[in-house]
């Protein structure tokens, strides 16, 4: 806790210092490395919105990459959005197992409540056909 509040009393000082928007230094924070001494606490006490938004996009990030992690799942055609802490996967793939395995790996990330898997299941011609036409 002594660091949190040793880094948030450097940012005030900071800010108070430097000036300048709000919103640019909430911004700012949220490319501060994790591990600096407060890192994901420090962006949700600067947040407007308790952190929720934060802690969505850390979520979002998490799970597209451990898509990218699974050799066996084709994720490209993936859309990953994250609302809550409420993960809605949509996208098309060409095999169920596909299917599955991605709502499995975005069920494992820690802090992830739910999962919606609206992903379709097609096989990998009408995929290509279908982005070809559109």
């Amino acid at each position: 806790m002594a660091a949190f509040q040793s880094i948030a009393a450097r940012l005030a000082r900071r800010r108070a210092k430097l000036g300048g928007d709000k919103s640019l230094w909430d911004f700012a924070l949220l490319f501060m490395p994790s591990n600096s001494g407060g890192g994901m606490a420090i962006e949700m006490w600067r947040a407007d919105d308790g952190g929720r938004a934060i802690l969505d996009r850390r979520l979002q990030e998490q799970v597209f990459d451990a898509f990218w992690r699974e050799p066996e799942l084709r994720s490209g055609g993936l859309r990953v959005e994250v609302h809550h802490q409420v993960v809605t996967l949509a996208g098309r793939v060409a095999t169920d197992f596909e299917k599955r395995t991605a709502e499995r790996l975005a069920g494992e990330i820690r802090r992830v409540r739910l999962v919606r898997n609206h992903i379709r299941v097609m096989p990998l011609a009408s995929i290509i056909a279908a982005d070809l036409l559109g």
